[in-house]
């Protein structure tokens, strides 16, 4: 039995424990197993479906059972939920919340699950994870009586956590050892801060006043600040959002998960910063797709986010503004390119200016036309080979083996045609047919896939790395914005993704530390190899549109492979709704950059 199953069963008994002793709660427990068993397969996306079947069926849980089967046709979460809600009949109150009978506070996992499904989102628990903070819920048992009409997500605006915190993101500082000298400075002020608010006094020796405990806090504080998720919300609420002018350039998006509302402030401090740099009046707003009115041959803005200074309010718009240059981003993984070409049509229909409209980022979308047109203009990039669905199995291996034997290679990259994030791919070993025709079965129920050959030998601290490197059109010339890598867990998982459980490391961090996969040898590579690759394969695929249908920003995606002596870039994909812009730093100073260069080109429509 691999590990990854006997996780799972870890995982399912402790949701079945849980789910008997709150037989009560029975509706909402449903809902919340199906989102656990979600996010467990999320997290380990190559464990074996059938084994997990298989574990269900030995406890004649035919609940799991089907659930499971739903998850790995990859729905959204919502789907996911409507899914439960349907194939289980249960009942939904007035305010579409799964109706309980025992009406009494909920554990706080269940709890979170509620507010979850209310707000259509599935970050609250993520956001705990990464601020590690005791966040709390008020009002969850008046809200299921039916006394409230939404639940109220606060922080321990008292506890010795808050008020650390809240002093650390105060002073903008991305040191550590920096963030460490000023809350030791701080210390005693702090305490008397602390036991004047709440009428308490801490354990100091241990705590507050103890130089230890504080290295423990500024080291998870320091964590925050480097992925720049922020301590108090970001996004204050308002029910009637007044502009005293119109928007200049509007992020339409289809969901706010994977901490993209994070994101979303980047991109509103990038324009607070820019405007400030350039004396520009650049007015940043952000809406789901499903929140644009139109009238006539105007697209207008109902309600979203607006950028007001260096903050991000949230509420419905009173005169509603009209969207003058649209910027599409974040929808859902089996929607995305559906609903990118039809929104584009309605933008482009009236004329409105799209960072990403959707005739250049076809290209991008495809793996194959972006692998043909590179390929012209002789950049470097993975040998490909385009199988076809519909076709004979058999057939389609023969033709990958034919691939294999003219590259020399034994391990061949296998991966939907129009992927995204490492999703479905997987770095095969010929000899392993039985794993190859499985690979191919589950791409080609949906999508064309394509075969590449392996490429890259140097990575972050010798694993396999992935850098993202993010270009944009600022009116004259494509430029760099700038980049992260992602490392893979593993030095023999090649396929450096989030999905495959790799993670985001400093792009500069990751050039300090380059080494060769096999000899662990390291190397110096010039950041300009990545810059001018990128920069021109941007160009490149561009080429014969006008600017009006330019791919104005997009996250490409390289590989550093050492031949002979040489060093150099390969390019791997190009992303037209890059995610991660949370993560990018200019390459070499290291500043936090998001789309400053671009703003110069939205310039023009403030």
């Amino acid at each position: 039995m691999y590990l990854t199953e006997i996780k799972f069963i870890q995982e399912y008994f402790k949701l079945k424990k849980l789910f008997s002793k709150l037989k009560h709660y029975s509706n909402i427990l449903k809902i919340y197993f199906g989102l656990k068993l979600y996010e467990f397969i999320l997290r380990y996306p190559n464990v074996n479906k059938y084994k997990l079947i298989e574990i269900a069926e030995l406890n004649k849980d035919f609940f799991a059972i089907k659930v499971l089967e739903k998850i790995f046709e990859r729905p959204s979460y919502k789907e996911l939920v409507e899914y439960i809600i349907e194939s289980e009949n249960i009942k939904l109150d007035g305010n579409g919340v799964p109706y309980v009978e025992k009406k009494t506070v909920l554990p706080r996992p269940v709890a979170w699950t509620i507010v979850g499904f209310i707000f259509n989102s599935n970050v609250v628990e993520k956001y705990i994870d990464y601020l590690k903070l005791c966040i709390k819920i008020s009002g969850i048992k008046e809200f299921l009586e039916g006394k409230l009409e939404k639940v109220e997500i606060l922080e321990p605006r008292k506890s010795l956590s808050y008020i650390l915190y809240s002093y650390l993101t105060g002073k903008n500082v991305l040191y550590k050892q920096v963030l460490l000298k000023e809350l030791l400075k701080a210390r005693f002020i702090l305490y008397c801060k602390f036991a004047e608010e709440t009428g308490r006094k801490p354990y100091s020796f241990s705590t507050i006043l103890s130089e230890n405990y504080l290295k423990r806090i500024v080291n998870l504080a320091y964590l925050s600040l480097r992925e720049r998720f922020t301590i108090t919300p970001a996004v204050a609420l308002s029910e009637d959002l007044i502009l005293s002018k119109n928007v200049s350039f509007t992020v339409v998006y289809g969901n706010l998960k994977r901490g993209f509302i994070n994101a979303l402030w980047d991109l509103a401090r990038d324009v607070h910063e820019y405007n400030i740099f350039s004396k520009s009046n650049i007015v940043f707003s952000a809406c789901h797709w499903k929140k644009l009115a139109l009238l006539e041959d105007k697209i207008l803005l109902a309600e979203g986010f607006v950028g007001e200074g260096d903050k991000v309010v949230y509420g419905s718009l009173k005169y509603l503004p009209e969207v003058k240059c649209v910027f599409f981003l974040n929808f859902p993984y089996r929607k995305e390119i559906s609903l990118h070409k039809h929104l584009s049509e309605i933008f482009s229909q009236r004329g409105i200016i799209q960072v990403n409209p959707y005739l250049s980022s076809k290209i991008a979308d495809s793996k194959y036309l972006t692998n043909i047109v590179l390929k012209k203009a002789k950049i470097n990039i993975p040998a490909q080979l385009r199988v076809l669905r519909g076709l004979n199995l058999s057939y389609c291996i023969e033709q990958i083996k034919a691939f294999s034997r003219e590259l020399g290679a034994s391990i061949l990259v296998v991966k939907p045609e129009h992927g995204t994030e490492g999703i479905q791919a997987e770095a095969l070993e010929l000899s392993n047919e039985r794993k190859l025709m499985q690979c191919l079965q589950r791409i080609l129920q949906s999508d064309n896939a394509v075969v590449e050959e392996l490429r890259g030998n140097i990575g972050y601290l010798g694993h396999p790395t992935v850098f993202r490197v993010v270009v944009s059109w600022n009116g004259e010339d494509f430029e760099c914005e700038g980049g992260y890598a992602i490392v893979s867990p593993a030095k023999k998982e090649y396929i450096a993704s989030v999905s495959h459980g790799g993670r985001i490391v400093d792009i500069n961090t990751a050039l300090k530390n380059l080494y060769t996969y096999s000899e662990l040898k390291q190397v110096n590579v010039n950041s300009e190899i990545l810059v001018s690759s990128a920069k021109r394969a941007a160009k490149v695929l561009n080429t014969g549109f006008s600017e009006e249908d330019y791919l104005k920003y997009m996250g490409i995606d390289l590989v550093l492979e050492q031949r002979s002596k040489e060093i150099e870039a390969v390019v791997i994909e190009v992303n037209a709704r890059p995610s991660g812009l949370t993560f990018l730093k200019k390459i070499d100073s290291g500043e936090v950059n998001v789309i400053k260069n671009l703003l110069k080109y939205l310039k023009r429509f403030e």
